[in-house]
């Protein structure tokens, strides 16, 4: 598929869910980048590909903090005082499942829109496999949560730890892809978003780590 209309599909991507979840703020450089990439020199169009290629990887590390404001969700639920809220309990499994599989297709955009010989490309397959593995383990949390609390605890206790190391994997991966873009890399209004969102994602990785802390 041609870059300009993977590029359609990324900023479709990005609208949808910025408006789901309230981050216009954050994504609003992307479609500016966009808008200024069909303007660009020969010279310019590796940056300007590198620089949306940044804000795609930043919309998964934002959906990886949903994962994450999930998962800690789900902590507090299985440590509440008995019995398990097996409502809310559903609720936030269908909810964990949903964020997760709204990952994989970000990535997978990413991937396709990768300009050749990225330095991300390699972190992107990282990210590939992970999501697979989380996929797999949030699977195996029971339907009601009450049925094997430990167990789910467990599980969850993994997938917060995998969370924060795909955040920031995902922050180097950014890092990655805009190095094409030299020292012109944190100006471009797509990359000064992409730097927002990486200070955002090590605050939320913080945070998980301590909730993890307080819970074991």
């Amino acid at each position: 598929m041609h870059f300009s209309k993977l590029l359609q599909v990324l900023l479709a991507a990005v609208s949808a869910y910025a408006y789901a979840a309230g981050r216009d703020d954050h994504f609003a450089a992307v479609r500016l980048a966009a808008r200024q990439s069909s303007n660009t020199t020969a010279q310019e169009t590796t940056c300007a590909q590198a620089s949306i290629l940044a804000q795609g990887i930043a919309l998964n590390i934002a959906n990886q903090q949903a994962q994450v404001s999930i998962a800690n969700k789900m902590t507090l639920i299985l440590t509440a005082t008995p019995p398990v809220d097996q409502a809310a309990w559903g609720q936030a499994r269908t909810a964990m499942l949903q964020v997760l599989n709204n990952g994989v297709s970000i990535r997978k955009t990413n991937q396709a829109i990768m300009p050749a010989g990225n330095a991300a490309t390699p972190g992107l397959g990282v990210i590939a496999n992970a999501q697979m593995a989380e996929l797999s383990l949030a699977g195996n949390l029971t339907m009601t949560g009450v049925d094997d609390v430990e167990g789910n605890m467990q599980r969850v206790t993994v997938l917060q730890s995998d969370f924060s190391g795909g955040i920031m994997q995902n922050m180097k991966n950014m890092a990655d892809a805009i190095a094409a873009c030299g020292s012109a890399a944190t100006t471009t209004p797509a990359t000064a978003a992409a730097v927002a969102a990486s200070s955002d994602a090590s605050a939320t990785a913080s945070g998980s780590s301590v909730t993890r802390r307080k819970t074991r």
